[in-house]
């Protein structure tokens, strides 16, 4: 059986992207899988906790780490990618997590792993905590974690990750037995009471995690806007409908770009990126080629997704609203903006049965 089928009000914008893929029309969470929809996600998801007191983590650069001995505020100002908490990037909608981790040397073994980017950030493990405990409640949505990069991490250590990971998900973990991407519809997640999928970029996989070729990630490497976009267009072109498709909205800063801007940080760089893509992000177009698309995007991810009231987040997510009913009768009147319909709008009733969850 499905979700219960009770009538939600849109409320605040947070309320509605809480439970936006719970909120899907019915058709969508039914018969389009989930590497076709427009998921939203965090760059370098868990860096919030990194300050300018942070330790120096083992994937930093040798140019960080010398400059990191005199300044290290000005390391921690350019490695923080995110302000959000995990739960409240997942209360306002990000279903995708972008995970670097490291070991740190300490004593208690809870907080032997964990999130980095240049400088340490959190332990992963009461991270992963709050994950488990935002899909306990809020059955009907589905969180994609991509455990990106590995440092310092040995055969044992993934051992005891992967043992981590799955005494604490358990049977909330879809897996390739599970079957194909092409397949795999929020509908039928829910029905298999899975709301977990984790990618593992290790060739120390599990049986339980996806490989990272199912779902590729070009990185555009660049501290410019213009070249960045035009990565972003060229590589969608190339996108298998197969497999899912991250499409990385974030600029690379190097030396050249922070040493010109030593006012600036990541989060005023991230600001001008939305700036610069935000038509063009509302442009783009999920689903499959059917729908007379050259190209679809799937993950869309950016650095510092609480900008502007969390409009990243919001623009992806309403993307889903382009997405041709599925199945539908050819009287069905097509709505136009926000997720939930008007119902003032509907003739008798004639998509009741389409309203979301």
């Amino acid at each position: 059986m499905g979700l219960s089928q009770s009538k939600r009000s849109i409320g605040t914008d947070c309320g509605r992207l809480e439970e936006w893929m719970t909120l899907l029309r019915k058709d969508i969470r039914e018969h389009v899988p989930i590497i076709h929809l427009a998921i939203p996600g965090s760059h370098n998801s868990m860096t919030f906790k990194i300050t300018r007191k942070s330790k120096l983590a083992p994937d930093a650069e040798k140019v960080v780490q010398r400059v990191y001995k005199c300044l290290p505020w000005f390391i921690a100002k350019w490695a923080k990618t995110q302000s959000y908490t995990t739960t409240d990037q997942l209360k306002f909608g990000i279903r995708f997590f972008d995970l670097r981790i490291s070991q740190k040397e300490t004593t208690d073994i809870e907080d032997r792993y964990y999130i980095v980017h240049g400088l340490f950030s959190t332990p992963m493990e009461s991270e992963m905590r709050e994950i488990k405990t935002f899909l306990d409640q809020h059955p009907g949505e589905l969180v994609i974690l991509d455990f990106q990069h590995f440092y310092e991490i040995s055969c044992d250590d993934h051992d005891i990750i992967h043992t981590f990971l799955t005494n604490l998900f358990g049977d909330k973990i879809l897996t390739m037995n599970d079957g194909p991407l092409t397949e795999l519809t929020l509908d039928k997640a829910y029905k298999l009471r899975k709301q977990l999928l984790i990618v593992y970029r290790s060739a120390y996989n599990s049986i339980y995690y996806w490989p990272g070729a199912y779902f590729p990630t070009p990185w555009p490497n660049t501290a410019k806007l213009k070249v960045l976009k035009e990565f972003l267009v060229k590589s969608l072109q190339n996108r298998s409908m197969d497999y899912g498709w991250i499409t990385q909205c974030v600029l690379t800063p190097d030396s050249k770009y922070i040493v010109l801007r030593p006012r600036s940080n990541l989060e005023l760089t991230a600001k001008k990126v939305w700036n610069y893509l935000d038509d063009w992000i509302k442009a783009q177009t999920p689903g499959s080629l059917d729908n007379g698309s050259t190209e679809c995007v799937n993950i869309l991810i950016a650095d510092f997704v609480n900008i502007k009231n969390s409009s990243f987040i919001s623009t992806v997510v309403d993307l889903n609203n382009k997405i041709p009913y599925q199945d539908a009768p050819a009287e069905r009147i097509q709505k136009d903006s926000k997720i939930y319909p008007d119902k003032e709008k509907l003739l008798n009733g004639i998509i009741e049965e389409y309203l979301p969850y």
